[in-house]
């Protein structure tokens, strides 16, 4: 092209070059041209409009440009650097305002462009309020007044979690505590563009005091002391109790009275003031019971005892009457009637008589009289008694405080002597109760009374009946329990004396005659009444049996004994026993005994009464065969085993060795075998044992052997015999 237009669009330094040809030729011209770039100015904005204080986000969109100029059209003016900057923009003003904002984009080259954007910004209302009293008690109401301006719409926050659109609501605040409570009240104006301003303020609420008192008691009986305990949370206390008096203490106590005869109900008012000065009414109803009061009349007011008093109650409004006699006895009759009784025998008793009356309510009232009983004679005597008859009786008499005294015996006699005598007589063979009676009389003519049942009993009739009455000594007697008898003394009239029913008792005769004992029984019966009784026992003498014996030591056969009969007494009969089965009737009888041993001999004699004694003779008799040893000179063992040591005197067969002995003691005996060279073939120490031929189990050889024999006969005499035997096989 012959002259080209051409952009350049990016900074920078361009050669051009321009080439000439002709037709046969060219030329080439080069040229360097400096290029800047006109920058762009562009950006946007974020938001466009909005309410004060409106923060806008600029976002710059230029192109080419190496620096920034702002105008953000406020005034004063307000300018950035920046390339992207953040402005807030304020109104103070009633109405929206639209400042123009300008960028400027710049280069290194000078170059530049403009771009521009309108805004606009709100007026912002302006939030407040009054309110009319704060701070004040619980509940609280107020009235919040409204000073915003250039706002449309109100939103309140009451703080306790309630709220209002009101434009200036009315609010009443709550305090359930016993402390002080904040609320902070907060205020939210909004105008037609959606702009808003807060404000808040705080309000202090005080604890409303909800006051109540306890009455102790809250009810009862006239005069009524109530104490009223301090309430929590009061620092001042006005009172009224109702019955026209009042009280500012903490802690009042109060007396109620009651005259009338219904209960009464006092309207007790507290208006009391809390740390805050806030103030609460309470109420209470204390219930006054009338009071019962307590009369009576008692009929009669003295006299002597026993004293039979009537009571007529006259109280009023009792339903329970409770009285105490003084006297440890009690009554709830309502018009009781009590006798009184004293001991006092010199001087008046009075009785401190109370009635304490119950109302319905449980009230109460007393009320004391006296009773007055004269003093009383004792009446009182003593007398021996049971007693047996016949009896003189003495009346001691006790009585204390009295003048006179009149006595019947209960067997038509009577007396008034102080302390008289009676004489009871009974025959009637069982006790006898007969009622003594004393009246004692005083001064003041007050009696006194005693009755006293006297017994006297029937004497007793004893009879002792011994068993048996006669008997040859020593006699021994039975005596029966006597008939009505229980204590018992004996006198046997031997001496002797015992005690007791039903015992026996041997009586003794050491003469030669008869002894008669005269038995005397003194004895009581259940009563004590004593009676003696006798009966006889008669003891027949004894005879006394005696002999001797001569002699004592006799040999069998044709060896007798003599008797000679020593007793003495009125004998008829002898009767003797020899020991062996032998007896005799004979005055001094001799006797032969056939079979040795020892015998006891005894005699037995009779008197003409029939009367026993027996005697036996303190050493027995001996009867010793006569000493003989008879010994054989052989004998055949046997061959087939020895029978032993041990002989049979009726075995015949001769095959053992031994002597026949008699008359030997047999605890002095000795027999020993030997051989002829002196060996000691056997020894025995028992008579009835012999040799049996053998030696340590074996059989000895035929031949002859030596024995020896050593004995003492029974009558003392010494035997040592030795001899030869021949063994035979």
């Amino acid at each position: 092209m012959q002259n080209p237009v051409h952009t350049f669009t990016a900074n920078g330094t361009y050669t051009v070059t321009l080439v000439v040809n002709s037709a046969v030729c060219s030329s080439t011209l080069a040229q360097n041209f400096l290029v800047n770039v006109k920058p762009t100015a562009a950006f946007t904005v974020s938001p466009l409009s909005g309410c004060p204080t409106l923060t806008v986000n600029f976002t710059n969109g230029s192109a080419n440009a190496t620096s920034f100029l702002w105008d953000f059209g406020t005034t004063p003016t307000s300018t950035s650097n920046a390339t992207s900057p953040v402005f807030n923009y304020t109104n103070s003003t009633a109405t929206a305002i639209s400042p123009t904002i300008t960028l400027i984009a710049l280069t290194g080259a000078g170059c530049s462009d403009t771009a521009t954007q309108a805004i606009n910004v709100f007026p912002k209302p302006v939030a407040s309020f009054t309110v009319n009293t704060i701070p004040g008690c619980s509940p609280l109401a107020l009235t919040f007044t409204n000073t915003s301006t250039g706002a449309l719409n109100y939103n309140w926050d009451f703080g306790d979690g309630n709220n209002s659109i009101l434009t200036s609501p009315v609010h009443t605040y709550t305090n359930a505590t016993l402390f002080a409570q904040t609320f902070t009240v907060q205020l939210v104006a909004t105008n037609s563009n959606g702009c808003a301003d807060t404000t808040t303020q705080v309000i202090t609420t005080f604890p409303k005091p909800l006051f109540t008192f306890t009455m102790i008691p809250a009810s009862g009986c006239s005069p009524l002391n109530v104490n009223f305990p301090t309430i929590p949370g009061a620092v001042t206390t006005n009172w009224d109790f109702g019955d026209g008096n009042t009280s500012t203490s903490l802690n009042p106590t109060h007396t109620f009275t009651n005259t009338t005869l219904s209960n009464l109900t006092f309207t007790v008012t507290l208006i009391a003031q809390n740390a805050f000065m806030c103030v609460d009414t309470a109420y209470g109803m204390p219930v006054v019971f009338p009071k019962p009061v307590a009369n009576f009349v008692r009929t009669p007011i003295s006299g002597c005892a026993p004293l039979l008093v009537n009571f007529v109650n006259t109280s009023t409004l009792n339903v329970g009457n409770n009285w105490d006699f003084n006297d440890g006895n009690l009554s709830t009759l309502t018009n009781p009637v009590h006798t009184f009784t004293t001991n006092n025998t010199s001087s008046n008793t009075v009785y401190n008589v109370q009635l304490l009356v119950i109302s319905a309510d449980g009230c109460r009232d007393s009320v004391q009289k006296t009773v007055t009983l004269l003093p009383l004679p004792l009446a009182n005597f003593s007398v021996d008694t049971p007693a047996c008859s016949p009896k003189q009786l003495t009346f001691t008499n006790l009585s204390v405080g009295a003048n006179a005294y009149n006595w019947n015996f209960g067997n038509s006699n009577t007396s008034t002597a102080t302390s008289p005598t009676q004489q009871y007589i009974n025959n009637s063979g069982i006790n006898q109760t007969y009622t003594v009676q004393l009246i004692a009389t005083n001064a003041v003519n007050c009696k006194d009374t005693i009755e006293v049942p006297i017994i006297v009993h029937s004497q007793p009739n004893f009879v002792i009946a011994p068993t048996p009455t006669s008997g040859c000594a020593p006699l021994s007697v039975n005596f029966p329990t006597v008939v009505g008898a229980t204590n018992y003394n004996w006198n046997f009239g031997d001496g002797n004396t015992a005690t007791g029913g039903g015992i026996s008792h041997t009586f003794v005769n050491v003469t030669v005659s008869n002894v008669t004992y005269t038995v005397q029984m003194i004895g009581t019966d259940v009563n004590s009444c004593a009676d003696t009784a006798f009966a006889q026992v008669t003891v027949f003498p004894q005879p006394v049996a005696n002999f001797q014996v001569s002699p004592t030591t006799v040999n069998i056969p044709n060896d007798p004994i003599h008797c000679t009969n020593l007793s003495t007494g009125t004998i008829t009969s002898n009767y003797w026993t020899f020991g062996d089965g032998g007896t005799s009737t004979a005055t001094n009888p001799d006797y032969d005994y056939t079979t040795e041993g020892e015998y006891q001999v005894t005699l037995i004699v009779t008197s003409t009464n029939g009367c026993k004694d027996t005697f036996s003779l303190p050493t027995k008799i001996i009867v010793l065969e006569e000493a003989s040893i008879v010994i054989p000179n052989a004998f055949t063992p046997n061959p087939l085993g020895s029978p032993g040591t041990t002989y049979n005197a009726t075995d015949l067969s001769n095959d053992i060795f031994h002597p026949i002995v008699k008359g030997v003691d047999k605890d002095r005996y000795e027999l020993t075998i030997y051989s002829r060279w002196g060996e000691l073939l056997f020894m025995t120490k028992e008579t009835n044992e012999g040799w049996d031929g053998y030696y340590k189990g074996k059989i000895c050889t035929q031949d002859v052997y030596v024995w020896k024999l050593k004995a003492i006969t029974l009558d003392g005499k010494i035997i040592n015999k030795t001899g030869d035997v021949l063994l035979l096989k």
